[in-house]
């Protein structure tokens, strides 16, 4: 590791000299070399401008008249050489925002004038905030609420520069003072015909050109609600992409998958990530736990989030999503399933000064939704006459984990003292505690602050952030604290560019909550409780301190309190990642870029497990120690030119390689000498240890080739081969290509007089990428075992040289729509894709001497629609501005083929359940029991009342797979307000709910309070002895109908519909007055309020149904194991710069 930090601590400082170096050499002394002789002053001038770097900004009608000009520089600074241009002309120069101004040597400096205006949009919407500069002064003011703006300068000719945020800058040239009021337009950088985005290596490219789906994000759109994660800025906004939540605490992992599951591993499938063109990791390593199984062997998961939740909002400029493989073709294997592009924030302003800007936030978080939990019964096994907390006067304890107990009516009854820890000597009032669930949870805290600090010249430029993050999560003693440190530098040494990215990551946890449905999560002790116990009695979870705790429900059951403050999940990490880029430019048409990157992420864990715990009673202490280091080494050639006058070419060669590493060990001590003391050496026994290592290597060599016919027919191709460390010798080699294209139809056609249409575009591709697999699945290897010195046979069978790459297919049509002057928009594609020879590995009867065999088998077609429009609702020129932007997408994945003599695949296991492949079947298919029934379809019943459940037989009883999803957000501009939320949901999917088997099978909902006193007669029928069947009559006691009906193997009746509508964001900022700033030495500040997921619609009974199941290292969708509430959070931001 030290030598990582060394490399990196290198380029910093060498970036910094670099910066530190040029600073020291202002724009004046920048040396040029320029023989010019009897020129007009503006050939000189412009030749200054070229050869120095330096914008040299004049008005026309001061320099007309100087026509025999002549310098002689070698080698002199460009004040030298300014001075020998302008020595026999009434004209000086100065320098002024890094740039060269020529004005007069005679500016009136007695009677003043204005220069006012209005500064509008390319709409005719005005604009406030605008900064204007009179470049020959300095001088500047922004426009206010209404647009308008007003100088009061000395009576001459001056230049203008107009600055906003989201707009191009505009110079404007020759303005009079005294002269009347100006208009000036602003043209806008982002929703304009030649949006540029960043694409596949880092390149950038016109919008248009693009024969692909790709969707960017500003980076405000990223941070304007502080998430916890940045992904979960990206709900709605996307089309075709899905997040899945883990919903397993404050760690925030989530899981993306663009355009649905294309393999038949669950591993698989999610969007490559790249951070200012390098990959970087973005899994989960090392977390064993199981969601379900309450009294297993299995400890539950610990969410320690993945790498994708690290990156701070602050810093991120844009984020742009290649939808698919044809935009993400270059990118290789990995990103098979899309690429997310993130670019990181530089710094762009070459004003020779230091600047500072800082954002504070505070957020608070809350409960989202609770299921609708019954206060009306208490603990019982059925409806009881009496109440007794163990053996009392009144008969025999009816105490139990089940609310089928007697109505709270304020009867008095022998309950537990939390006092004496035991049966109360008195009798007191039965009635519930209504507040038993919330006051569970506390209302959760996250601070946010980041200082940034950003320096530079013309030549170079540093950008410097320090983001501290301290977070107290919704359950007590739970949380996280973040630190993180960016730096960026950017410097131009003649033809060579440089540029450097590091980043330092510090996470640090003393407690993250344990998930899932096991006797050792706060959510499986929750589940057993009844309102007859007040929140408060668990507070005192120790009996004797450090040996035995105070389970006072039963000894089954942990105490809540004691597993949070007792059952302590540590994490201590630091990750280190960035990269360095060199770009040479030979000429205007050539150039080299050499790049390496490196992301390390190193993990520290313990887990301790106090004496009385269920699972360990004496104990239980573990360390864990996580290492995932990735690089990646490229290069790209281009060259740029035209084959003929109207017809452009771009051909860019290059190669990488990609390395990666894992290191997974882990040391437990399975039972503790002495309580409380939490060691290796307290090991009772000699500690266990587990080495898990890993690596993996890919070389690639790659090419495109672009062609433009008058910038309205466009076509990108481009091939890859790589070289995998993963695949047999005989089939490591692997090549893949790509074709794309797009036609602007109406400038081909010239359709500009069809009034409503402004803007039609046609595109398509084809591409394949190929896939290769995890470490160590071509040949028999072994690995050490629990006692060190010693290694283990295999345990699955590996697929041999047989094994081949997997590869996707994909084909897509779109086209891109605008009307009303580009007021109204839309952007459709259609795709469809078969990912062929997937590499599975399937479960196998042990008795071989393998548990498992590796092998190609399947086919998965997966097609889809996605939607983008947008629309600016408002006239042109009103002072309101209002811009809606609407998402659609909708994705089905079925499987075409699987291998001979395999009949199904297990993508995923749930607590009661499946997710299988099958041949015809779609992914996402949830197989499970249900109900037996008549052949009419009907319930059939026992001789008790009871419903019969089917456990032999599974069936199809939904699927993980909504039928779409969709977004709609709005974004209002009024004077120096802003407002925008967004709502977005899905329609169909389902989730099987395990929490809703344990809480409605208990008693604990009111689902379950209908026939409490009379009984119940299920709907359905009941078999006769000659096999027929008769409407149902049997009354069943509640307690058991209860219990049967939401058996947790009857999957039937806990499966439940996932669709939603959710109020994702809000926001509301205002900007405050330049004229308030001024005051307080201030350039810019925001003030906003803002709220995530604050409503919820859903008939879902649990807590949330964008929850999945963290089990081991991924997310499974289709089922919620013990889920924790997902929450709303609100709070309020402040930024300002200097």
């Amino acid at each position: 590791m030290k030598p990582l930090y060394h490399i990196l601590l290198l380029l910093i400082c060498s970036q910094l000299f670099l910066a530190t170096n040029s600073k020291a050499q202002s724009p004046a002394a920048v040396k040029i070399t320029l023989q010019l002789k009897n020129q007009n002053l503006r050939t000189v001038l412009s030749g200054i401008q070229k050869t120095s770097g330096i914008q040299v900004v004049f008005n026309e009608q001061l320099i007309k008249a100087y026509n025999n000009v002549s310098v002689n520089a070698d080698n002199l600074p460009v004040s030298q050489a300014l001075e020998q241009a302008l020595k026999d002309t009434r004209l000086r120069y100065i320098f002024q925002a890094n740039k060269i101004v020529i004005v007069s040597k005679t500016i009136n400096s007695g009677k003043e004038a204005a220069i006012s205006g209005k500064i509008i949009d390319g709409t005719g919407q005005v604009l406030s905030g605008a900064n204007i500069t009179v470049l020959e002064t300095g001088k500047n003011t922004f426009s206010n609420v209404d647009g308008i703006f007003r100088l009061s300068v000395p009576q001459g000719v001056y230049n203008l520069e107009i600055s906003h945020v989201s707009y191009q800058t505009k110079l404007v040239q020759n303005i009079k003072s005294g002269s009347s009021a100006l208009t000036i337009e602003l043209a806008a950088q982002v929703q304009t015909l030649d949006n540029v985005v960043v694409t596949a290596l880092g390149i950038k490219r016109a919008e248009k050109s693009l024969g692909y789906a790709v969707t960017k994000i500003d980076g405000d759109e990223i941070s304007k609600t502080a998430p916890s994660n940045w992904v979960n800025a990206l709900s709605g906004k996307v089309p075709g992409l899905n997040i899945t939540r883990a919903g397993a605490g404050p760690g925030g992992t989530v899981r993306i998958t663009l355009r649905g599951q294309n393999s038949l591993d669950l591993d698989k499938g999610e969007p490559l990530i790249v951070i200012d063109g390098v990959p970087v990791l973005s899994g989960m390593v090392g977390n064993n736990g199981l969601s379900y199984g309450a009294t297993g062997n299995t400890e539950p998961p610990v969410d320690y989030g993945n790498a994708l939740s690290d990156i701070n909002p602050e810093d991120i400029k844009e984020v742009t999503v290649l939808r698919g493989p044809s935009a993400a073709a270059l990118y290789g294997s990995r990103a098979g399933a899309g690429a997310i592009l993130i670019t990181t924030k530089s710094n762009t302003n070459q004003k020779e000064k230091l600047g500072v800007s800082f954002t504070s936030s505070v957020t608070f978080d809350e409960v989202l939704h609770y299921p609708d939990f019954q206060y009306e019964y208490g603990a019982g096994n059925a409806i009881n006459t009496y109440f007794s907390y163990g053996a009392s006067p009144d008969g025999p304890s009816t105490n139990s984990t089940r609310s089928f107990g007697p109505a709270f009516n304020g009867q008095l009854y022998y309950q537990f003292d939390p006092a004496t820890k035991a049966r109360g000597v008195n009798r007191t009032p039965w009635v519930a505690d209504k507040n038993y669930i919330k006051d569970a949870f506390v209302r959760g805290t996250t601070y946010n602050n980041s200082l940034t600090l950003t320096g530079g010249d013309s030549k170079n430029s540093v950008r410097l952030s320090y983001n501290d993050v301290r977070n107290n999560y919704i359950l007590p003693n739970t949380g996280y604290m973040f630190n993180r440190l960016a730096f960026s530098s950017n410097s131009k040494l003649n033809k060579l560019q440089l540029s450097t990215r590091v980043n330092y990551y510090h996470k640090q946890s003393d407690n993250l909550p344990l998930s899932g449905y096991n006797t050792n999560s706060f959510m499986y002790g929750l589940m057993y409780r009844s309102a007859n116990i007040p929140n408060n009695w668990y507070r005192d979870y120790w009996d004797i301190k450090d040996v035995d705790q105070n389970n006072l429900l039963n000894p089954s059951v942990d105490n809540p309190y004691f597993i949070l403050y007792e059952n302590l999940n540590t994490l201590d990490q630091d990750r280190i990642f960035g990269n360095i880029t060199a770009t040479y430019s030979f000429n205007k048409k050539m150039s080299l870029m050499v790049r390496g990157g490196i992301d390390q992420n190193s993990s520290f864990r313990t887990t301790r497990r106090p004496y009385s715990s269920i699972r360990f009673a004496v104990g239980r202490y573990q360390e864990q120690s996580v290492t995932m280091q990735e690089q990646n080494y490229d290069f790209l050639y281009k060259y740029d030119d035209k084959l003929f006058k109207e017809l452009g070419l771009s051909l860019s060669a290059g190669g990488s390689i990609f390395k990666n590493n894992i290191k997974n060990n882990t040391i437990t001590a399975e039972r503790l000498s002495a309580p409380g003391i939490y060691t290796l050496g307290n090991a009772k026994d000699r500690p266990l240890i587990v080495l898990a290592p890993a690596s993996k290597e890919v070389q690639s060599l790659y090419g495109l080739a672009q062609f433009n016919y008058k910038d309205y027919l466009f076509l990108d191709v481009t091939g890859r081969n790589d070289w995998s460390s993963t695949l047999p010798k005989a089939n490591n080699s692997y090549f893949y290509y790509s074709t794309s294209g797009s036609v602007i139809v109406s400038e081909l056609f010239n359709l500009s007089s069809i009034k409503p249409l402004s803007y039609l575009k046609i595109k398509g591709s084809v591409s394949q990428v190929g896939n290769d697999t995890d470490p160590y699945r071509t040949d028999y290897y072994f690995s050490p075992s629990e006692f060190g010195g010693s290694y283990t046979n295999p345990t699955t069978l590996p697929g041999g040289n047989n094994l081949k790459p997997e590869i996707i297919t994909n084909r897509e049509i779109g086209v891109d729509v605008r009307f009303f002057g580009n007021r109204l928009g839309f952007d459709l594609t259609y795709y469809n894709a078969n990912s062929s020879n997937q590499i599975l590995t399937v479960p196998r009867e042990p008795a071989i001497g393998f548990t498992g065999r590796t092998f190609n088998a399947g086919i998965i077609n997966n097609r889809g629609f996605e939607l983008a429009a947008n629309a600016s609702l408002l006239s042109k020129g009103s002072k309101l501005q209002w811009r809606t932007t609407l998402t659609y997408s909708s994705n089905k994945s079925r499987v075409k083929e699987l291998a001979p003599n395999v009949s199904e695949i297990i993508m995923a296991t749930g607590p009661r359940g499946f997710i299988k492949a099958i041949v015809g079947g779609a992914i996402g298919d949830i197989y499970a029991s249900g109900y037996v029934r008549s052949p009419d379809g009907q319930i059939v019943h026992d001789s008790r009342g009871l419903p019969l459940i089917d456990t032999e037989n599974m069936k199809v009883l939904g699927s993980a797979v909504p039928d779409f999803k969709a977004g709609i957000q709005n974004q209002l501009n009024y004077g120096r307000f802003s407002l925008s939320f967004l709502f977005d949901g899905q329609k169909g999917g389902d989730i099987y709910s395990f929490s809703n088997s344990v809480l409605a099978g208990a008693g604990k909902l009111k689902s379950t309070l209908p026939g409490r006193y009379e009984g119940i007669i299920g709907e359905g029928v009941v078999q006769n002895a000659d096999g027929s069947y008769r409407p149902n009559d049997i009354v069943a006691t509640p307690g058991d109908y209860y219990n049967q009906k939401y058996l947790r193997d009857n999957a039937e009746a806990n499966i439940f519909d996932a669709s939603f509508i959710k109020l994702r964001e809000v926001s509301i900022e205002y900007r405050f007055t330049a004229k308030l700033l001024k005051n307080i030495g201030v350039q810019n500040a925001a003030f906003s309020v803002y709220g995530r997921d604050l409503l919820l619609f859903t008939k879902f009974p649990l807590y949330d149904p964008e929850i999945a199941t963290l089990n081991r290292n991924r997310i499974e969708p289709g089922f919620e194991t013990g889920q924790f509430p997902s929450t709303r959070s609100f709070g309020a931001t402040i930024k300002a710069s200097f």
